[in-house]
């Protein structure tokens, strides 16, 4: 008697007596082959009953008793105690412990999630089963992606056929000859995974359920991104920000806006707001707020301090009556004030005449991200020079100002040390005294 060349149903010899027996056990093997479903992989053959007929094991790698030999194969239950035996072949596929796996040359390999609607073979395409959306442009893209991220995990995260509900795994993957992954569809409780595995080397492209995008768990942006984003002046409580872009430590992604419009603010009088970029929900959106902001988290980009989610653009001074100072901010980034400087907050010496090296603080008139000033420095004496440096610097004179009697004043940019501060002094006992006035200054951020 014959057997058939994939499966290895037994065939009927020609005039055989009682031609029921290898029919019936063809049949049976074909009842199990049709639809395979492994209860257990195991070595030994377990005792079985008449409720146990159909039901297929995986023989393990050093089986024994009547499975002895039998490395590999599908042992069938066709009556108590009695076995018929499939050797399968690469390419066979098989519900293994509640999952489905192909079997390659290297053994058994998962290929899906749950019942493996999602398996997808080389040049099979999945169509009709999801509602993939249109994206019309780029700024579609996070949000459509993110839609199609979910409708896959709620596909995905629903147990079929009284399987356990699934929290990841594969939801669509292409497989080589050998039933290797080339990549696919993961998803996870954080979102979707676009995978790739070319040579060995795996990538993947993060899609996750906060509209994050991810290369290889990095942010594609610098993590010091920012464009535009400047602030303008409109008007005693109000302030624009925009239009620009940059990158959100917190949210690790980055964000692009058009003019965002803060108006009918309630400011203190004399004192230093911070203005932040954040994602409200999704929304691009401006907070106005006086705690300062961190330390650099990477190059001049700063932060809120204490909450990353707020990504640091500028920062306002309001004067005595609690109105924003008014100022321009050029194209190169620098702040200039648009007010008389001759007076405080923006005058911070009058009439010095130090004749050692003193230090003169300007942070009333500069923010704590500042690092240089652009200043009016008046040496209204009229034959000693003064001497301009840095707190901290090896050199007491850095810059000389000249003496300019009742014509003094020089525009300087000049920097700063981290706490806003420059030092002067005179050389020699001047009659009349150096004048420092902020007019703008350049900062990090």
């Amino acid at each position: 008697m014959a057997n058939t060349p994939n499966v290895g149903l037994p065939t009927m010899d020609p005039n055989v007596l009682q031609p029921s027996i290898p029919f019936n056990a063809a049949m049976q093997l074909l009842d199990a082959v049709a639809q395979i479903v492994v209860v257990a992989t195991a070595n030994t053959p377990p005792s079985t009953t008449t409720s146990d007929v159909g039901k297929v094991y995986l023989i393990d790698s050093a089986p024994t008793g009547a499975w002895a030999g039998r490395a590999g194969q599908l042992a069938l239950c066709t009556a108590p105690s009695l076995w018929a035996y499939l050797t399968p072949r690469v390419g066979w596929y098989a519900d293994i412990g509640g999952g489905l796996k192909r079997l390659s040359s290297s053994g058994w390999v998962a290929v899906g999630g749950g019942s493996g609607d999602y398996v997808n073979r080389a040049g099979d395409t999945m169509t009709g089963q999801l509602n993939a959306p249109k994206v019309y442009s780029s700024g579609d893209l996070v949000a459509a992606l993110t839609a199609y991220a979910k409708q896959f995990q709620a596909r995905f995260a629903k147990g079929q056929d009284g399987q356990a509900d699934q929290t990841e795994g594969w939801l669509l993957q292409t497989l080589d000859a050998d039933g290797n992954s080339l990549g696919g569809i993961y998803a996870n409780a954080s979102g979707l995974s676009l995978v790739n595995n070319k040579g060995n080397t795996w990538n993947q492209v993060q899609l996750l359920n906060d509209g994050q995008i991810l290369l290889n768990g990095r942010s594609p942006f610098q993590r010091g991104y920012i464009d535009g984003a400047l602030m303008t002046y409109a008007g005693q409580s109000a302030i624009t920000v925009g239009p620009g872009s940059c990158y959100i430590p917190g949210a690790k992604t980055a964000v692009e806006f058009a003019d965002i419009a803060k108006s009918g603010l309630s400011l203190s009088a004399s004192t230093w707001y911070h203005l932040y970029i954040y994602l409200n929900g999704t929304t691009p959106d401006v907070e106005v707020a006086t705690t300062a902001p961190s330390a650099p988290y990477i190059g001049r980009a700063r932060s809120k301090s204490g909450d990353s989610s707020r990504r640091y653009v500028g920062s306002i001074k309001t004067d005595a009556s609690g109105a924003v100072l008014p100022f321009i901010v050029g194209s190169d980034g620098a702040f200039r004030y648009l007010v008389g400087n001759n007076a405080a907050p923006l005058r911070c010496l009058a009439n010095g005449k130090a004749t050692s090296r003193s230090t003169v603080s300007l942070s009333q008139a500069m923010p704590v991200t500042a690092t240089g000033g652009i200043f009016v420095m008046s040496n209204t004496d009229s034959s000693v020079y003064a001497n301009l440096s840095v707190p901290g610097a090896a050199a007491a004179s850095v810059l000389g100002i000249a003496p300019g009697g009742a014509l003094a004043g020089q525009v300087v940019s000049f920097p700063t040390d981290a706490n806003q501060a420059v030092d002067y002094y005179y050389s020699s006992a001047p009659t009349n005294g150096l004048y420092v006035d902020v007019v703008g200054f350049t900062l990090g951020r």
